[in-house]
């Protein structure tokens, strides 16, 4: 388990690198946001307490001074649980019967947790062992704190990391995202089927055509590529097809999600059909 604090996400540090985060190098340092009551905290423990009406600032202000509290604390004190804990499992563990019944317990505390995909139950699992760990310490009386603290916050935990997530952490918003935004810079690398641009397009990424109020976008194959650079083409165009942006499709019978349609002056070339309506859809859910 690894705690590490900044002002940058793991995946904004790696963007500054012109590098794409993946979901599974997120699921490993999961990112959860700490904008509390007094900066990082909730409760100060009646250090610095500020006066009711206190500004941010003033709030701030007093989260630093109890985050200086133990700066200095944790600098004296620290390595004294690790071994207590250790030997705590190590006493615990001395039958078969015990590692299952600790199995058991694990099993029994990701329940606890409210997950709906695969990647929020890979990621319960980090939140749910260091729950158990932090219940075992207070059974075991290393820990002063009612049975249960550890576990409740934890919950709270997984519940500020799943909400930040959704609010475009997750891979499917960064396709979504990516493919929106190469529409909104790259509009003029699009040419309209219809052949009426009045000067020639350079770079072509695909055509367009009017839709209602708007524009379907026909991405060539590799034109979708460096949109969502460094995501599986399947990957993208499932995640496109579920957010109900793939506008029309042939009826293929190997299931493809490309349109054949005919070009001025280039015959029949296959596309994938884009609404961007639907991308800004889907991120605003």
């Amino acid at each position: 388990m690894v705690l590490s604090s900044g002002e940058l996400t793991m995946s904004k540090h790696m963007e500054s690198a012109g590098m794409r985060s993946k979901a599974g190098q997120e699921l490993r340092l999961l990112d959860v946001p700490t904008y509390r009551r007094y900066g990082a905290y909730d409760d100060l423990h009646g250090l610095g307490l500020p006066h009711d009406n206190a500004s941010e600032d003033g709030r701030k202000g007093a989260g630093r001074a109890f985050a200086d509290t133990l700066k200095r604390a944790t600098a004296q004190h620290y390595g004294h649980l690790g071994p207590a804990f250790v030997e705590l499992l190590v006493a615990r563990e001395q039958t078969a019967e015990a590692a299952a019944e600790l199995e058991a317990l694990f099993a029994d505390m990701r329940q606890g947790f409210p997950i709906g995909t695969g990647q929020d139950a890979r990621a319960a699992a980090r939140f749910a062992i260091a729950a158990l760990a932090g219940e075992l310490a207070i059974k075991g009386e290393l820990l002063p704190w009612a049975q249960g603290t550890a576990i409740a916050a934890m919950r709270e935990l997984f519940g500020a990391w799943a909400e930040f997530r959704g609010r475009g952490q997750s891979e499917d918003a960064k396709i979504i995202r990516a493919v929106s935004t190469f529409i909104d810079r790259h509009a003029a690398r699009f040419a309209n089927i219809d052949g009426t641009d009045g000067a020639a397009v350079h770079d072509r990424a695909g055509w367009y055509r009017a839709h209602g109020d708007g524009r379907l976008y026909l991405f060539t194959a590799q034109a979708l590529a460096d949109a969502a650079q460094g995501f599986d083409t399947r990957r993208v165009l499932a995640c496109l097809d579920n957010a109900g942006a793939i506008a029309e499709r042939d009826n293929d019978r190997d299931g493809r999600l490309s349109k054949r349609v005919r070009v001025k002056g280039e015959g029949i070339v296959r596309v994938y059909v884009v609404n961007p309506a639907a991308l800004l859809a889907a991120l605003e859910e």
